[in-house]
């Protein structure tokens, strides 16, 4: 596994995301900053590598929104699997770029997109560690609560 990317608002839900993949797959996963893609990241992307994609509507930011597609032509172009969440009318072009592309019903409201991609991330955290047989009802070395002396 490789990284969990998104822009903006959607930096913290990668990070959330790659952590709950952590936790429930026991695989290494990151969450960073699709900014910050050129930033030393880009380098780690080799054929096979796997970046789970976060893409926000276009109509929030369309800026946001290019930038985010810009920064995934670039694991594209260096033979890196993406997986992509985001709006459904994006092109059939963009499509292309994706090994899968999950198309979400985004709404008028930030909160409720952010909460929207959180969960799919969460999902797909659960997913993953089903297909690989995880015991996801008893995570191995996680504390259940937190202990202060």
């Amino acid at each position: 596994m490789g990284g969990f990317v998104g822009r903006g608002a959607l930096y913290p839900v990668a990070l959330e995301s790659a952590l709950k993949y952590k936790e429930a797959t026991y695989r290494h996963a990151e969450g960073m900053s699709a900014g910050f893609f050129k930033h030393g990241t880009i380098s780690l992307i080799a054929p096979g590598f796997l970046t789970v994609a976060l893409i926000p509507p276009p109509r929030a930011d369309r800026t946001l929104f290019a930038a985010t597609l810009a920064n995934i032509s670039e694991v594209s172009a260096r033979g890196g699997r993406i997986v992509a969440f985001g709006p459904a009318d994006l092109g059939d072009a963009d499509l292309l770029r994706f090994v899968d592309y999950q198309p979400l019903p985004y709404h008028d409201e930030v909160i409720s997109d952010l909460v929207l991609q959180l969960v799919v991330g969460e999902l797909f955290a659960y997913s993953s560690a089903l297909h690989l047989g995880r015991e996801i009802d008893k995570p191995r070395n996680l504390a259940k609560s937190v202990t202060v002396r």
